[in-house]
């Protein structure tokens, strides 16, 4: 395997816990960060799934199993694209971060065996508090929203618009919190509690 990074995620939630994780390479001709596999666990009596793929040749080609019944499929990649367990660290990426910013880029959606165009926006800032000595960040607000034929509700992202020191080192665009919109004008809202260099014991 070539030189990359691996981004895992773990979520509890009602004592559950749902994973995700994403592999991806640090370059490949002229891009940079592409995603090479994913894998996804939702383990819930409500929505019980598993995607397990790998992408190649212009193609996520993926095994889904959902509540026991298990089917592969493929979905063809338009360029730019993403892989949805790596969105929220990529945008961190992005030069151009401010109340400027715009693009849209695609992610295959497994669940829908579809691929999904995204955009990425940003044209105000807001202060969020977070950790446990409430501290107060100043921070670009980014919307991440789906084009589909009934427009929904977007995902909203808070990254720091100034660089927090840990240790000595200035994170750029640290992701302080987002919310996730559940329906109507209900969200589910995360924060950020801590920073640290190296994961703890």
């Amino acid at each position: 395997a070539k030189e990359g990074y691996i981004i895992n995620g773990t979520l509890e939630i009602n004592g559950e816990t749902h994973l995700s994780s994403c592999y991806m390479q640090s370059v490949d001709g002229s891009s940079f960060l592409v995603p090479i596999a994913s894998y996804t666990k939702h383990p819930s009596e409500g929505y019980n799934v598993t995607v397990s793929g790998k992408y190649e040749d212009k193609k996520f080609n993926y095994s889904i199993t959902e509540y026991g019944a298990k089917r592969n499929e493929s979905i063809a990649l338009s360029s730019p694209y993403y892989d949805n367990n790596q969105i929220h660290q990529l945008l961190r990426a992005v030069n151009s971060m401010g109340t400027s910013l715009s693009f849209s880029f695609s992610v295959p959606v497994a669940t829908e065996n579809t691929l999904a165009k995204l955009t990425a926006s940003c044209s105000a800032t807001e202060s969020i508090t977070w950790g446990a000595d409430d501290t107060t960040t100043v921070c670009n607000k980014v919307y991440l929203s789906r084009q589909t034929q009934v427009t929904g509700a977007s995902h909203i992202l808070y990254y720091a618009s100034k660089p927090i020191k840990v240790d000595g080192w200035d994170l750029t665009n640290v992701l302080i919190g987002f919310k996730e919109p559940l329906g109507g004008d209900e969200y589910m809202v995360y924060a950020l509690e801590s920073i640290s260099l190296t994961p703890a014991n």
